[in-house]
């Protein structure tokens, strides 16, 4: 891996920067709606696109960790299928929300995403988060 973000997941524990990265978004989504001021909103998003792409390698390590060098290419589409279409549902949901209340699908998203983010404590109670040997 390259850059920052993959130096983090080859050498950090990369549940702790997954998991750091999702809460980010969350954080992130909850404070926008707040903010009134174009620039500050610009800055903001930088910030948290500088968290989503620091943990994105260890996202991306964690979902191939343990696959089968036949298996691996299926995870990462499987991955990117449902980001994709999880985006897709997501923008349309929002557009309808956000015709309601403005800062309603923020905050909705913020809770949902929040939420989720938490029970990754659970999913991945079993998955080592340091790389312990190399290939």
């Amino acid at each position: 891996m390259s850059g920052f973000g993959g130096w983090l997941a080859d050498h950090a524990n990369r549940r702790y920067i997954a998991f750091g990265g999702l809460l980010n978004g969350a954080v992130f989504l909850s404070i926008y709606p707040h903010i009134h001021n174009n620039d500050l909103i610009l800055f903001m998003g930088s910030l948290e696109s500088i968290g989503a792409a620091l943990s994105a390698p260890s996202i991306s390590s964690l979902m191939s960790q343990g696959a089968v060098h036949r298996e691996l290419s299926r995870r990462q589409g499987l991955y990117a299928t449902s980001n994709t279409a999880a985006l897709a549902v997501a923008a349309g949901v929002s557009g309808f929300l956000f015709t309601i209340n403005s800062a309603l699908p923020f905050t909705l998203l913020a809770i949902i995403s929040m939420l989720l983010t938490l029970t990754t404590l659970w999913w991945w109670r079993n998955v080592t988060g340091n790389i312990t040997e190399t290939t």
